[in-house]
């Protein structure tokens, strides 16, 4: 349908009876959202004027609105919108990081709030996935509840009950693909509440989860659905990125019905608790602890023997200033000096130091960092860009510490353009995560999946002269704050790296 076919109120239109997306766009800024969602095929009207909704709403089956609310002025588009007595829902798009903007819009009503860029794509499958569900509603209501042959429409409360405590993580798909059912151990595994993953299709959940091991764990579903009743069981290596990771069993199977009807498809993730493969590789981090506490004295040992060295040759080198070996001296001292940083960093990995932490402020403690990394930006034609809010949550930290962790990741993200690129910092509220997220993304060289997974892993590294400590420091380091760190990253595209500090309880 075109926006003139809207305007004269034509009947004739292929999409006559169809469930519609109605755009309220009055500054043509969701042009691109109309374009792409009509180019995949839905049933889209457009109007600049707020007035007219009530009209269209009421002359087509309109199941979703889309507006953007960028200014508290803009709230009084969906108030009209929620004047209007209809059963649809509102897709909402702001800024991203005006977090009062934001909770004004949830308190008249709106579920869905997306952040600008736009992603496109995930539009399309979130906008499919909620006309199938206003489908689904429509369909419960004419048949008075009865269940729906063919179809999981969701598991009896006995089952739900069982399910829940089992040592095992469920879910369970439709023939559709979306997910009716995730038991307590699923949403743990996944790190995501029942509630948001409820009626969500599952290749958008896996698109979110992308370049984690929660991802892995999804794609056994995907390749149950696509290419075999059964796929599995592969064990899958799960955890928060350090190397504390833990070992866990992942299979999928196909549903049919009686007649051989395909009906969906069931998830099942074991070795999560009280396995004989859990409490092994909990003994044996029992057994790593006790090896770090160890090394934490080796490392002292090393470190007396080399200072020593490192004064001996250091008064050779100023007798040798004239001879024609001086220059080893000096790779010998850099070389003494790169074991040094070794051990220190390996000292910091196996007992760090605990954090004195203090009410602090990222923004304030980025613009720090930023001073001390300009010069070497500018020296490598690198553009440092910021979405930063003008108020954040304050969160507990150590400040030293952190700034250690983000010199770190810039320093990684600047050696990953050598021709030069753009460094990107973010930082805005996660309610969901009751954290602030600084996010550092570079347009960098980019890393494979296998690389991306075990990045945070110690001593594992792809520089020549790495020594793999640095990332698996930063990690620790977080995670000793209670937060924790995550990377995403593609070949030739560049990694983000998200950092997540709990807010501070006070």
């Amino acid at each position: 349908m075109n926006d003139n076919c809207i305007e004269k109120n034509c009947g004739t239109c292929k999409f006559k009876g169809q469930p519609a997306v109605l755009v309220l766009d009055p500054t043509g800024c969701l042009t691109p959202v109309r374009w792409r969602l009509k180019s995949d095929g839905f049933n889209v009207l457009c109007t600049r004027y707020p007035a007219d909704a009530e009209a269209l709403a009421a002359q087509n089956d309109v199941r979703i609105v889309i507006l953007e609310i960028s200014h508290r002025r803009d709230l009084k588009n969906l108030r009209t919108v929620n004047a209007i007595k209809r059963d649809f829902e509102l897709i909402v798009f702001t800024a991203g990081n005006n977090q009062e903007l934001k909770e004004q819009v949830y308190d008249l009503g709106v579920r869905r709030i997306l952040s600008k860029p736009v992603n496109l794509p995930g539009l399309s499958l979130f906008v499919g996935n909620e006309l199938r569900k206003t489908d689904r509603r429509k369909f419960s209501q004419r048949s008075s509840g009865k269940r729906r042959g063919g179809t999981l429409s969701g598991l009896p409360r006995a089952y739900k009950a069982v399910f829940d405590h089992v040592d095992t993580a469920v879910m369970v798909t439709d023939s559709q693909g979306l997910i009716v059912y995730v038991n307590r151990l699923m949403t743990l595994l996944l790190e995501i509440n029942e509630e948001y993953l409820m009626d969500r299709h599952y290749c958008e959940v896996m698109e979110e989860l992308a370049g984690t091991y929660q991802y892995e764990v999804m794609a056994v579903m995907q390749k149950a659905r696509k290419n075999a009743e059964v796929y599995g069981p592969v064990e899958i290596m799960a955890g928060r990125g350090t190397d504390a990771l833990l070992p866990v069993n992942a299979e999928a199977h196909q549903i049919f019905d009686q007649r051989g009807g395909f009906m969906g498809a069931f998830l099942v993730v074991g070795g999560i608790l009280g396995s004989g493969r859990f409490d092994r590789a909990a003994a044996q981090s029992e057994k790593l602890a006790m090896v770090g506490q160890l090394a934490a004295g080796a490392v002292h040992e090393i470190k007396n023997p080399l200072t020593s060295v490192k004064g001996f040759i250091q008064l050779l080198q100023k007798e040798s200033e004239s001879s024609p070996k001086a220059e080893y001296f000096k790779i010998i001292i850099d070389e003494i000096d790169r074991v040094n940083n070794i051990v220190n960093e390996f000292l910091q990995l196996a007992k760090p130091a605990q954090p004195k932490r203090k009410p602090a402020d990222l923004k304030k403690l980025w613009e720090d960092i930023r001073l001390l990394v300009e010069n070497k930006a500018f020296l490598h034609q690198i553009k440092i860009k910021e979405d930063l809010p003008r108020q954040i949550k304050p969160v507990l930290v150590d400040c030293e510490q952190i700034k250690q962790v983000l010199i770190n990741v810039v320093l990684n993200s600047f050696e990953a353009m050598p021709e030069g690129g753009n460094l990107t910092v973010r930082l805005y509220e996660n309610d969901y995560e009751t954290a602030v997220c600084l996010e550092i993304s570079d347009t960098g060289i980019g890393m494979d999946e296998e690389t991306a997974r075990r990045i945070f892993v110690p001593f594992f590294t792809t520089k020549e002269t790495g020594t793999g400590l640095g990332l698996a420091v930063s990690a620790a380091i977080i995670e000793n704050h209670g937060g924790h760190m995550e990377m995403t990253s593609q070949i030739g595209a560049g990694t983000t790296t998200l950092i997540y500090f709990p807010y501070d309880p006070a």
